[in-house]
């Protein structure tokens, strides 16, 4: 089993992606990390839900500088939020690329992506 963590907004937009677009079945047995992690996932939307409405600062110390511990049981895991980081930051280059947005929430999104793609090299290089 390895450790690796995420800062909190990292972990959401992997989890919100597993949400949205399941992994595709495995041949190989085993969880998902998407149903590996997902009571820890429900906790913590239900955190940042609560947060949002009540505490700002809390709601962005949580997703910015908080971090969220992960473990990998498997090499078809860490392949799986690979690609759910990949489907992200496809997501936003789509939406630049579209550039309907106001230029403050496109700056946005391309340093979102810089960070995800470092998430990204940081998850290649887990090893078991």
């Amino acid at each position: 089993m390895i450790e690796f963590k995420f800062r909190g907004w990292e972990f959401v937009r992997v989890m919100v992606r597993l949400e949205n677009v399941p992994a595709r079945r495995s041949k190989t047995p085993g969880r998902t990390f998407y149903l590996a992690h997902r009571e820890a996932w429900t906790k913590l939307d239900r955190r940042l839900d609560r947060l949002a409405e009540s505490d700002a600062q809390a709601f962005s110390n949580l997703m910015m500088k908080q971090y969220v511990t992960a473990t990998f049981e498997t090499p078809e895991q860490v392949r799986e939020a690979t690609g759910a980081v990949d489907g992200v930051t496809a997501e936003m280059n789509r939406e630049i690329a579209k550039g309907d947005e106001d230029t403050a929430f496109l700056v946005n999104l391309e340093n979102e992506i810089k960070e995800l793609r470092a998430v990204k090299r940081r998850l290649n290089a887990v090893r078991f």
